[in-house]
């Protein structure tokens, strides 16, 4: 018989980078993995394979046995070769009031649900990109200022709640999972291994699936690569195999420089007033592009010997080869020293941390210190003061790629002052603005050599 073609649903395993699904050998689990072999498959959407019409689309075919096929209201854009994040990739762009839907599924779908996102969150009104259930028109997931910052359940009338987790953004082209189970949801981003939220979200079930804005809700922007949906909560082997199978037929989700921004809440961005100003957010919009990526790794509340203890978890899973740069910008003394240790003690962390980057593959560039009226008087004032003289004079020689050495600014030397501060510990978003531009420059000196 002659062979399958790439949209022959009878079998998906192609082998080579034109088949939607075709096998990979996969680093982590040693085994062949394509699509197909997810369990429970039920809605599979790829931007370059079954899009009907140009330049706007009319119809998204499902690639699983379903044949859950969307169509499109106001519809998307459709770009077969998009060159803004380095690598052309077809993507499907949603914003304003553009959606696909399928408004009665083969079959309904009670949670749990996993869905697989990858995409990128686009600059426009609302700053963001939707998955949602139709009929139920309720949001799912949302991307505000690139990251997933607000999902919730399935009543007819829904009503978003908030949920912390460590930020991984969308700024730049990025595969995410969101489980749906109740009160067992979360939300993964880029590493599967790493659980990037978790929340309640009301039992229900799916009548229908939608893409792009949602009835009754905010616009999304965004551009869409692939999304994925199946019954269950998938394994975080069976996640990484999803996110090594996109990334092998979608380079663009793998191939970028990155700048893993590591440190505690000042990383994360508290006291920003919205989070879309932390120095992270801004160093990936203004500073390096978005051909490059910056991933904001800030935990409020950490300290440098954590960060040491959990480094091989929670950071060396980033490394990839395929990047060409993986730079850490390492900025974390304030929880130590208010915890008093000394200097040299944090010294001696920051060059374990330094071991197990290096060992990894990672250059670190590393931040000096930031005064705090709160959490670093007295003595531990006197550590910090002697900990960032240490740093600028022998960053090199302990083996930092660069420093930033953003504690010797004159505007940022007094956490009291409220024009840079917005509690005596954390900056506010003039305090980031200033902060931002110290970072980049040797982040870019280090990218660019």
């Amino acid at each position: 018989m002659p062979p399958l073609s790439p949209n022959d649903k009878r079998g998906r395993r192609i082998i080579g980078p034109g088949g939607a699904g075709y096998p990979i050998i996969s680093p982590q689990f040693g085994s062949a993995f394509s699509i197909d072999q997810l369990p429970g498959l039920w809605g599979w959407y790829e931007a370059n394979v079954e899009v009907t019409g140009s330049p706007t689309a009319t119809a998204w075919g499902d690639r699983s046995l379903e044949d859950n096929n969307l169509t499109g209201t106001n519809t998307p854009t459709v770009n077969a070769a998009d060159t803004t994040y380095g690598t052309s990739t077809p993507t499907i762009f949603f914003d304003s009031s553009d959606r696909m839907t399928d408004a009665a599924l083969t079959t309904t779908h009670s949670q749990p649900v996993t869905i697989a996102i990858a995409g990128v969150a686009t600059d426009g009104a609302a700053n963001g990109m939707t998955c949602a259930a139709n009929a139920a028109s309720t949001i799912l997931c949302r991307h505000v200022h690139g990251y997933p910052d607000v999902f919730s359940g399935m009543s007819s009338n829904p009503t978003n709640s908030s949920a912390s987790f460590a930020p991984s953004n969308f700024l730049t082209p990025e595969v995410g999972f969101w489980v749906l189970n109740g009160a067992s949801s979360s939300i993964w981003v880029g590493r599967t291994d790493m659980p990037a939220a978790s929340g309640s979200c009301p039992a229900g079930t799916f009548a229908g699936l939608v893409l792009g804005n949602f009835s009754g809700g905010s616009a999304p922007w965004g551009k869409l690569i692939a999304a994925i949906a199946c019954d269950g909560v998938l394994t975080a082997s069976q996640m990484e195999n999803v996110r090594l199978n996109l990334i092998a037929r979608f380079p663009v989700l793998g191939n970028q420089p990155q700048v893993i921004c590591d440190g505690n809440s000042i990383t994360w961005g508290n006291g920003a007033g919205n989070r879309s100003q932390s120095y992270p957010n801004v160093l990936q919009l203004t500073g390096v592009g978005v051909t490059r990526k910056v991933r904001n790794m800030g935990v409020s509340g950490i300290r440098i010997d954590q960060m040491v203890s959990n480094f091989p978890t929670r950071i060396a899973p980033f490394y990839s080869s395929a990047r060409g740069k993986n730079i850490i910008v390492l900025w974390e003394a304030t929880n130590a020293l208010a915890a008093s240790q000394s200097a040299p003690t944090v010294r001696g962390h920051y060059q374990a941390y330094l071991a197990l980057a290096a060992a990894a593959g990672f250059e670190v560039i590393v931040a000096t210190t930031l005064p705090s009226t709160v959490l670093l008087t007295g003595s531990k004032e006197t550590e910090r003061v002697a900990l960032n003289a240490d740093l600028v004079a022998n960053w090199a020689s302990y083996g930092f790629a660069g420093i930033a050495d953003v504690a010797a600014h004159p505007n940022l030397q007094n956490a009291a002052d409220t024009t840079y501060y917005s509690d005596g510990t954390h900056p506010n978003a003039t305090g980031y603005g200033v902060i931002e531009p110290i970072i980049r420059t040797p982040v870019l000196a280090r990218l660019t050599a």
